[in-house]
Parts: C-alpha cells; sequence; structure tokens
C-alpha cells in the first residue's frame, strides 16, 4: 500500500489507499481517506514506516480490521 522510491538525495514515500474492489485511491475523496504514514530515521540508518490505520487489505482484497498497539511498526526499510 505504500509506494517508496529511494533517490540519491532522499527517499520519497507516497501513501495510497484502496477501495472495495481494489482500485488505487491517490487523492482524497468522499469516504475515503489516504492512509496516513509516519517515517522517521535512526543512526543505523533504518527506516521505519508506521501506518497508523487499524485496516490490513489481504493479497485477495479482503479488508480485515485490527487493533494497532501505539507505535506499531508495520514496514522497516534497511538503507544500505
Amino acid at each position: 500500500m505504500e509506494f517508496i522510491r529511494k533517490t540519491k538525495s532522499k527517499i520519497t514515500v507516497e501513501t495510497v489507499s484502496f477501495d472495495e474492489t481494489g482500485r488505487m485511491i491517490r487523492a482524497h475523496s468522499q469516504g475515503y481517506n489516504l492512509r496516513p504514514l509516519v517515517i522517521w530515521y535512526d543512526k543505523s540508518n533504518v527506516y521505519y514506516l508506521n501506518c497508523k490505520s487499524g485496516e490490513v487489505i489481504n493479497e485477495n482484497g479482503e479488508i480485515t480490521k485490527r487493533e494497532l498497539p501505539e507505535n506499531s511498526v508495520n514496514l522497516v526499510i534497511k538503507v544500505n
């Protein structure tokens, strides 16, 4: 659900949402919000992406709701 592109000078992150048919929603529209994402950096060159939504979309497009603990890390990217 996140697209990550690393350039020489920075990392850019674009968050997207999906509707009930699995289509990407790239802009805010009524009933859908882009998933808020938090990114931060630590001294070991690890970037953490933290999706604050309790909604998970499986490979088959099925939406599952779950409780997320505060500051949970959904995706960790190590940059060498």
